[in-house]
């Protein structure tokens, strides 16, 4: 039952491109928010931090995907 449907391994494997250009997204989005002064301080800052999370999805599941059993 390790790889099978509700697996975390799976998923996090299948859906770790999805998290990098989420996080991509929401980098340019708080860049574009600094430069421009169209977002608050706080939510820039929700931005960066949210960012940081998808980015590190990525990376978890991009581990995932090439571990040997």
């Amino acid at each position: 039952m390790e790889n099978g449907f509700w697996s975390k391994r799976r998923w996090l494997a299948r859906l770790s491109p999805s998290f990098l250009i989420i996080g991509a997204w929401l980098l340019w989005i708080a860049y574009q928010g600094t430069k421009n002064h169209t977002l608050g301080q706080g939510r820039i800052i929700l931005c960066y931090v949210a960012a940081f999370c998808a980015i590190s999805l990525f990376l978890w599941g991009t581990r995932e995907r090439h571990r040997m059993d």
